[in-house]
Protein backbone atom coordinates (compact mmCIF):
# COMPACT_ATOMS: atom_id res chain seq x y z
CA UNK A 1 0.00 0.00 0.00
CA UNK A 2 1.02 3.63 -0.35
CA UNK A 3 1.18 4.11 3.41
CA UNK A 4 3.55 1.17 3.86
CA UNK A 5 5.81 2.38 1.06
CA UNK A 6 6.04 5.85 2.62
CA UNK A 7 6.70 4.35 6.03
CA UNK A 8 9.47 2.13 4.62
CA UNK A 9 11.06 5.08 2.80
CA UNK A 10 11.10 7.07 6.03
CA UNK A 11 12.98 4.25 7.79
CA UNK A 12 15.81 4.25 5.21
CA UNK A 13 18.85 6.29 6.25
CA UNK A 14 19.02 9.55 4.27
CA UNK A 15 21.71 9.97 1.62
CA UNK A 16 23.40 13.14 0.52
CA UNK A 17 23.49 14.09 -3.13
CA UNK A 18 26.33 16.49 -2.29
CA UNK A 19 28.43 13.64 -0.87
CA UNK A 20 27.69 11.47 -3.92
CA UNK A 21 28.57 14.31 -6.33
CA UNK A 22 31.79 15.36 -4.58
CA UNK A 23 33.07 11.80 -4.47
CA UNK A 24 32.69 11.43 -8.24
CA UNK A 25 33.21 14.94 -9.64
CA UNK A 26 36.66 16.31 -10.33
CA UNK A 27 36.91 19.43 -12.49
CA UNK A 28 39.56 19.72 -15.19
CA UNK A 29 42.38 21.98 -14.05
CA UNK A 30 45.33 22.72 -16.31
CA UNK A 31 47.71 23.32 -13.43
CA UNK A 32 47.87 22.63 -9.70
CA UNK A 33 45.38 24.62 -7.71
CA UNK A 34 44.34 24.23 -4.08
CA UNK A 35 40.69 23.64 -4.88
CA UNK A 36 41.45 20.86 -7.36
CA UNK A 37 44.66 19.39 -6.04
CA UNK A 38 44.53 15.68 -5.33
CA UNK A 39 45.95 14.49 -2.02
CA UNK A 40 48.01 11.93 -3.89
CA UNK A 41 48.53 11.04 -7.57
CA UNK A 42 47.45 7.45 -6.94
CA UNK A 43 44.13 8.34 -5.28
CA UNK A 44 40.96 7.41 -7.06
CA UNK A 45 39.67 10.06 -9.46
CA UNK A 46 42.91 12.07 -9.54
CA UNK A 47 43.26 13.83 -12.90
CA UNK A 48 46.28 14.97 -14.86
CA UNK A 49 46.71 16.72 -18.18
CA UNK A 50 48.23 14.79 -21.10
CA UNK A 51 49.75 17.70 -23.04
CA UNK A 52 53.08 19.38 -22.28
CA UNK A 53 52.53 23.13 -22.51
CA UNK A 54 49.85 25.43 -21.05
CA UNK A 55 48.96 29.10 -21.53
CA UNK A 56 50.71 30.04 -18.30
CA UNK A 57 54.02 28.94 -19.85
CA UNK A 58 54.18 32.14 -21.89
CA UNK A 59 54.31 34.20 -18.68
CA UNK A 60 57.55 36.15 -18.45
CA UNK A 61 59.00 37.54 -15.25
CA UNK A 62 62.32 39.30 -14.80
CA UNK A 63 63.43 36.80 -12.16
CA UNK A 64 62.56 33.53 -13.92
CA UNK A 65 63.02 32.50 -17.58
CA UNK A 66 59.45 31.18 -17.99
CA UNK A 67 58.09 31.29 -21.47
CA UNK A 68 61.14 29.73 -23.10
CA UNK A 69 61.62 26.19 -24.36
CA UNK A 70 65.06 24.62 -24.50
CA UNK A 71 65.59 21.78 -26.96
CA UNK A 72 68.08 19.29 -25.53
CA UNK A 73 69.47 16.01 -26.76
CA UNK A 74 71.31 14.98 -29.89
CA UNK A 75 70.42 17.91 -32.13
CA UNK A 76 72.14 16.73 -35.29
CA UNK A 77 74.00 13.82 -36.84
CA UNK A 78 76.01 13.30 -40.02
CA UNK A 79 74.33 11.85 -43.10
CA UNK A 80 76.58 8.89 -44.07
CA UNK A 81 75.77 9.32 -47.78
CA UNK A 82 76.51 13.05 -48.08
CA UNK A 83 78.57 13.84 -44.98
CA UNK A 84 76.20 16.75 -44.23
CA UNK A 85 74.83 17.58 -40.80
CA UNK A 86 71.16 16.61 -40.49
CA UNK A 87 68.71 16.98 -37.59
CA UNK A 88 68.32 14.02 -35.24
CA UNK A 89 66.12 13.27 -32.25
CA UNK A 90 64.90 12.43 -29.75
CA UNK A 91 64.62 15.90 -28.24
CA UNK A 92 63.99 16.79 -24.61
CA UNK A 93 61.83 19.91 -24.30
CA UNK A 94 62.44 21.87 -21.10
CA UNK A 95 60.83 24.90 -19.49
CA UNK A 96 62.56 26.57 -16.52
CA UNK A 97 65.11 23.72 -16.38
CA UNK A 98 62.34 21.13 -15.98
CA UNK A 99 61.86 18.48 -18.64
CA UNK A 100 58.30 18.58 -19.95
CA UNK A 101 58.45 15.85 -22.55
CA UNK A 102 60.59 13.88 -24.97
CA UNK A 103 59.67 13.99 -28.67
CA UNK A 104 61.16 11.76 -31.36
CA UNK A 105 61.19 14.60 -33.89
CA UNK A 106 60.62 18.37 -33.94
CA UNK A 107 59.94 20.20 -37.19
CA UNK A 108 58.36 23.46 -38.32
CA UNK A 109 55.04 23.58 -40.15
CA UNK A 110 55.22 25.09 -43.67
CA UNK A 111 57.97 27.55 -42.81
CA UNK A 112 59.11 30.09 -45.37
CA UNK A 113 61.88 31.45 -43.18
CA UNK A 114 63.32 28.35 -41.48
CA UNK A 115 64.53 24.99 -42.66
CA UNK A 116 61.59 22.62 -42.36
CA UNK A 117 63.86 20.13 -40.55
CA UNK A 118 65.99 22.46 -38.41
CA UNK A 119 69.17 21.79 -36.53
CA UNK A 120 68.14 22.83 -33.03
CA UNK A 121 70.47 24.92 -30.88
CA UNK A 122 70.49 23.41 -27.38
CA UNK A 123 71.66 26.69 -25.79
CA UNK A 124 69.07 28.92 -27.48
CA UNK A 125 65.90 29.91 -25.59
CA UNK A 126 63.00 29.37 -28.01
CA UNK A 127 60.28 31.73 -26.83
CA UNK A 128 56.68 30.51 -26.69
CA UNK A 129 55.35 33.31 -28.89
CA UNK A 130 51.62 32.46 -28.93
CA UNK A 131 49.40 30.74 -26.40
CA UNK A 132 49.58 26.98 -26.94
CA UNK A 133 46.32 25.21 -27.69
CA UNK A 134 45.71 23.22 -24.53
CA UNK A 135 45.20 19.72 -25.85
CA UNK A 136 47.48 17.02 -27.21
CA UNK A 137 48.48 17.93 -30.75
CA UNK A 138 47.12 21.49 -30.35
CA UNK A 139 48.82 24.35 -32.14
CA UNK A 140 52.17 25.29 -30.62
CA UNK A 141 54.37 28.22 -31.66
CA UNK A 142 58.02 29.02 -30.93
CA UNK A 143 60.12 32.03 -31.90
CA UNK A 144 62.95 30.96 -34.21
CA UNK A 145 66.55 32.06 -33.97
CA UNK A 146 65.74 34.54 -36.76
CA UNK A 147 63.02 36.10 -34.58
CA UNK A 148 60.00 34.75 -36.46
CA UNK A 149 57.02 33.21 -34.64
CA UNK A 150 56.57 29.80 -36.31
CA UNK A 151 54.21 26.90 -35.72
CA UNK A 152 55.54 23.46 -34.84
CA UNK A 153 54.30 20.76 -37.22
CA UNK A 154 50.72 19.76 -36.45
CA UNK A 155 51.84 16.13 -36.43
CA UNK A 156 53.61 17.10 -33.20
CA UNK A 157 51.83 20.27 -32.03
CA UNK A 158 51.51 20.54 -28.27
CA UNK A 159 53.17 17.19 -27.58
CA UNK A 160 51.89 14.64 -25.07
CA UNK A 161 53.81 14.25 -21.84
CA UNK A 162 56.23 11.43 -22.56
CA UNK A 163 59.52 10.44 -20.94
CA UNK A 164 60.49 7.38 -22.95
CA UNK A 165 64.20 7.65 -23.66
CA UNK A 166 64.70 10.45 -21.13
CA UNK A 167 68.04 10.60 -19.38
CA UNK A 168 68.85 13.53 -17.14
Amino acid sequence: SEEEWISNQMKIAPTSHREYFRKRANPRWLYSHNSARSDHPCRANSRWRRFSFVRDDDFKDSEYPYGFVYVKGQTSTTDPATGESIPAGPYILEVDNHARTVVPDLIWRNSDTQALFPTWNSTFAYEICKNPYQYTGGRFYLRTELGNCEEISRDIGNPPINFEGYES
